[in-house]
């Protein structure tokens, strides 16, 4: 029994990202989300939302799409250069394509989403994009370039179509208005015991994994999954066992997955995993977690006196030396969450300071960041409110150069300041 058990676990880690999907894409139909059909967020994220670890960078949206009658076409606007992504996950969680500014660039365009082995023909002026499974979820990112900008913003969100090649051009559907268009469910699976493993035996035969991915399934025969032999109920306390602790193993790998640098956590995320323990771990994070190349989010809870941040008695500044800011091709920002990860109300309404909406700069070309409670004497530089209490902040990097990518760029420690 104790091989059973280790099997199992290794069953759970594998298989927990298609479960999360597959929870994922039941949750959104019964939330009365049609499938092949985008819902867009209109609303920045604001304090009243109460959204934990909030983004007010973009709008968001989503797509659930099923290819099981052919493919689906994705139609875009010409941004101007603006930032937007529509990012693909397949059930696996794995990012098999983007369409936006880093890899089509930001003209008019139409793309076929494809399922699997497809053959057809495309019209002219329509690219193709090859699913790896026959359902995935699209989410949708359109930057906001500054609080002025949010009408123009907004635009060109509303701008994006959806339809059935079958129907093309005709076909196309303007997305549809929804707050909380994404409906996001917990990653814990550790109370599902044995019906863990029904679920996945009937997610693997629907949507069979890539060819790198058969191995493992062929291993858990034994459990009943990928093969005709049908799990002993007598292994239901076993299962159950192994859920709970499996669960523990993935959480303690989201840990150690994360990299530490001068007081600020982040993780590298691939477009396909290649070890079944780092994509679970991944998974933590939820679905359109975005690749290393689209974006990375670093997250600073200490100083640098290594004490949780707490604005109640200190003042802190991020300083960059001239040329030293975040190096991206996009934008990057800095977003403040308190204690309990929402934004914190202030008078200002200012939640995030943002590259694109004109930081100010010293004379010698430096950048001073200042995350306080009270307004920083200083005129040069750029404040960002802070409770009297703990807070941690996240510094978003869009479309990060080379350098940061190889890790050879530091973000500068969270100094403490008079």
């Amino acid at each position: 029994m104790t091989e059973i058990k280790a099997l199992a676990k290794d069953a759970v880690i594998w298989g927990s990202p298609l479960v999360f999907m597959g929870r994922m894409l039941d949750m959104a139909i019964k939330a009365g989300r049609s499938t092949n059909k985008i819902y867009l967020n209109f609303n920045v994220a604001s304090p009243e939302m109460g959204l934990p670890a909030p983004n007010v960078d973009v709008l968001y949206g989503i797509a659930c799409v099923d290819l099981a009658d052919g493919p689906q076409v994705i139609a875009v606007p010409a941004t101007h250069d603006r930032y937007f992504s529509i990012q693909m996950n397949d059930v696996y969680q794995n990012t098999f394509g983007y369409i936006g500014k880093r890899t089509t660039g930001t003209s008019a365009g139409a793309f076929a989403i494809t399922p699997p082995s497809w053959k057809g023909k495309l019209p002219d002026g329509v690219a193709q994009i090859s699913a790896t499974t026959t359902q995935f979820i699209a989410f949708f990112r359109t930057h906001i370039q500054s609080r002025e900008d949010l009408a123009a913003a907004r635009g060109v969100h509303a701008s994006y179509q959806m339809g059935s090649l079958a129907d093309w051009p005709t076909g196309l559907r303007d997305g549809e208005a929804k707050d909380k268009a994404i409906i996001c469910p917990t990653p814990d699976f550790s109370k599902e015991g044995a019906e863990f493993f029904e679920k996945l035996a009937v997610l693997a035969k629907k949507f069979p994994p890539l060819p790198g991915d058969m191995p493992h399934l062929a291993r858990f025969a034994p459990l009943g999954l990928g093969s005709r032999t049908v799990r002993p109920s007598s292994l239901d306390p076993i299962l159950a066992e192994a859920v709970i602790e499996a669960h523990a193993l993935i959480a303690e790998r989201f840990q150690n997955d994360t990299i530490e640098t001068n007081g600020w956590r982040t993780r590298y995320v691939p477009a396909f995993f290649q070890d079944p323990p780092t994509r679970a771990g991944a998974g933590y994070l939820g679905p359109g977690t975005n690749v290393a190349e689209e974006a990375l989010y670093f997250y600073a809870f200490t100083g640098a006196d290594g004490q949780r941040l707490n604005a109640r008695n200190k003042n802190y500044r991020i300083h960059f030396h001239a040329d030293k800011a975040p190096p991206v091709f996009a934008f990057w920002s800095l977003t403040l969450q308190d204690r309990n990860y929402f934004l914190f109300p202030n008078p200002l309404e200012r939640y995030m300071l943002s590259s694109s909406a004109g930081l100010r700069t010293r004379s010698d070309g430096s950048l001073d960041l200042a995350i306080q409670a009270d307004p920083p004497a200083d005129p040069d530089v750029n404040w960002l409110p802070a409770p009297r209490d703990e807070f941690s902040v996240a510094l978003r990097m869009y479309l990060p150069r080379p350098e940061v990518l190889d890790r050879s760029y530091q973000l500068p420690p969270i100094q403490i300041v008079p």
